[in-house]
């Protein structure tokens, strides 16, 4: 994207990232054959992208490659019960935020109590009957691509302002939640787990909402230095 790119591009980049940002998010839950068919199938719509412009290509091609090549649903579960969820031992790598992120001396219910107020405070509400934590990489995922909906449906509307306002909150998000626990998150299931499907789902989702940072930072400064129509 350069500064001189259209509403049309922007929504449309904005549709690609809502669509990595749900194919990350559905990947990181439980695994089931009816959810990892979906997966496969995603992964050829996301290539009709040019998604090897983007500087989290590799990584994604890594993740493409992997789950194409998953283990049986069941080996896939065992993985998925052995690394992220609660067990005698707890979590061998926890999937949370709250793991990862220190709140000047608070609980971990500090930190999800103010996840949950960002959460109202963006008009997104975790859908119910969910067994994930509010702090679960999916759900943080998926609150990402809800923004990133509303941004599309803004530059699809011709409301830029509305579009940029949308931007600006999906940036302050990434740089609160994601941004600062996804690396250490992929770093410790790596140490562990690595090579293997979900070291290579988690790294590949790292590299994206990092390089997302950046470009939702471009985004908004090349919309600014455009000249008003």
């Amino acid at each position: 994207m350069t500064e001189g790119a259209g509403a049309g591009d922007w929504g449309a980049l904005a549709q690609l990232r809502q669509g990595l940002y749900r194919f990350f998010g559905g990947a990181l839950l439980a695994p089931d054959e009816e959810r990892l068919a979906a997966l496969v199938a995603a992964t050829d719509v996301l290539e009709e992208w040019d998604i090897d412009d983007y500087a989290f290509a590799p990584a994604w091609r890594l993740a493409v490659v992997a789950l194409h090549e998953a283990l049986p649903v069941d080996e896939m579960e065992g993985d998925y019960v052995r690394l992220f969820m609660a067990g005698a031992g707890g979590a061998l790598v926890p999937p949370n935020e709250s793991e990862y992120v220190a709140s000047d001396g608070g609980s971990a219910a500090t930190i999800v109590a103010k996840l949950d107020g960002d959460y109202a405070a963006l008009g997104y509400s975790v859908k119910p009957g969910l067994a994930y934590a509010s702090d679960h990489v999916a759900i943080e995922l998926e609150a990402m691509a809800t923004l990133c909906h509303r941004e599309a449906h803004a530059w699809d509307g011709d409301d830029p302002g509305g579009a940029v306002a949308v931007v600006r909150q999906e940036w302050t998000f990434l740089d609160h939640h994601l941004a600062r626990w996804l690396p250490p998150f992929a770093s410790r299931l790596r140490a562990v787990a690595s090579p293997g499907l979900y070291p290579t789902l988690v790294d590949a989702t790292s590299a994206f909402v990092l390089h997302d940072v950046e470009l939702i930072t471009m985004i908004t400064k090349a919309r600014l230095t455009q000249p008003a129509p």
